[in-house]
């Protein structure tokens, strides 16, 4: 019998999931709306200085992260896409959240065609159900590199830090030091990580050189941000 892929295995918990918890937060994988909105603010530093920028909100779960933007930057111009592997999430999200543009796709399954000028992954690398955690880390890292890819300006992802007074099976714990080297060495140095705020987790905000040395044209800083 061939080994299911990540995909698959995602597709099965998360719909078990949905199943278990209806259309509540658990079934996302979240505890609560507060632990979700906290959440959405902390990954929302990603574009902060912004306020007219595209922007993918890849694996969407039922769009809740597009109300959020929807209720507390109503002053920015925000072209709003989200992406999600899972058909119930994406028709949950359609209901609850009238004007959404989402798409079931998985992005790694054709070659990037659009581009946006900011991508997030919240939640995304929560918990891996079944899969190998050498698998789950593998996929982890080609989701971002393509988040990467596919972004002007930056990326901002979310994962449980290993740095926990407790383990729960079927949760990822990731090594923020081995991640903070992918990063480096794979795509950027010019990166945040945010831990200090009350969940178990931290975020990672990468942002493309491009876009740091138009912030900073100055040539005493030019000078430091050599192609």
């Amino acid at each position: 019998m061939n080994e299911k892929t990540i995909e698959q295995l995602q597709k099965e918990h998360w719909k078990k999931m949905l199943t278990k918890h209806g259309d509540q937060p658990q079934a996302v994988g979240s505890e609560s709306m507060p632990h979700k909105f906290l959440r959405y603010e902390r990954i929302s530093c990603l574009f902060r200085d912004n306020s007219d920028f595209s922007l993918l909100d890849l694996g969407a779960g039922v769009g809740d992260y597009f109300g959020y933007i929807k209720a507390n930057f109503a002053k920015h111009n925000i072209n709003y896409t989200g992406l999600e592997i899972t058909k119930e999430f994406c028709d949950i999200a359609r209901i609850n959240h009238p004007g959404i543009f989402i798409k079931c796709q998985n992005i790694l399954d054709e070659e990037a065609s659009e581009t946006y000028d900011y991508v997030i992954l919240s939640g995304v690398f929560h918990q891996y159900g079944k899969a190998r955690i050498e698998n789950w880390e593998n996929q982890m890292e080609r989701l971002i590199m393509r988040a990467y890819e596919i972004c002007n300006k930056g990326i901002a992802f979310n994962v449980l830090s290993n740095y926990v007074d407790y383990h729960k099976e079927g949760n990822y714990y990731g090594n923020l030091c081995k991640i903070i080297d992918f990063i480096v060495l794979r795509l950027s140095r010019f990166l945040s990580v945010d831990h200090t705020y009350p969940l178990f987790e931290a975020t990672f905000c990468v942002y493309k050189p491009s876009y740091i040395r138009s912030l900073y044209p100055e040539p005493e800083f030019q000078k430091y941000l050599k192609k």
